[in-house]
C-alpha cells in the first residue's frame, strides 16, 4: 500500500497514445522530493488512519485527505466520526493472482509513505513499527 496526501499531488496525467507514463509525468504530478519509508501497521491502525483522513475531509481541510494505492474503501459521510468506513479491502501482497481481501484488525500490513506523513501518522496513530527507508 502507498499513502500520499492529496495536497502533494499537483497535476493529473494524460497518458500518450501508447498509455505510457514518463518520469517527467511523475515529477509533474509529484514534484516534492520526500524520503519514502516502509512501515507495518495493524488493521486497526490502518482503519484509524483512514477514519482520521475522512474526518479531516469532512471538515473541508484542503489537501489533508489520504490518496491510497492497494486499498478499496467504502464509506458513508452521514455516519458519525470514527464509524464512516463501511468496508476496507487490501490488495493481497502474497497472492499469485492479485485480489482484494477484507482488512483484518489483528493482521499487519506493509505501507509506504513519505517521511512527512509518517511523522504525522505517528502523532495520530500510535505504535507504528519496523521503519525501513525505501530507495527512491
Amino acid at each position: 500500500m502507498i499513502f500520499k496526501l492529496e495536497l502533494a499531488i499537483r497535476a493529473s496525467v494524460e497518458p500518450g497514445e501508447t498509455g505510457a507514463i514518463t518520469e517527467a509525468d511523475v515529477v509533474t504530478v509529484l514534484p516534492f522530493s520526500h524520503d519514502m519509508f516502509f512501515t507495518r501497521i495493524s488493521g486497526t491502525q490502518l482503519m484509524k488512519a483512514l477514519e482520521h483522513s475522512l474526518q479531516l475531509r469532512s471538515k473541508r481541510v484542503t489537501g489533508a485527505f489520504l490518496q491510497v494505492s492497494g486499498l478499496r474503501l467504502k464509506f458513508n459521510h452521514s455516519r458519525p466520526n470514527g464509524e464512516r468506513i463501511t468496508e476496507i479491502k487490501a490488495l493481497c501482497s502474497d497472492c499469485q493472482i492479485p485480489h482484494y481481501e477484507k482488512v483484518e484488525t489483528d493482521k499487519y500490513y506493509g505501507v509506504v509513505l513519505t517521511s512527512f506523513l509518517l511523522t504525522a501518522a505517528r502523532a495520530t496513530v500510535s505504535s507504528m513499527t519496523s521503519d525501513r527507508k525505501c530507495k527512491t
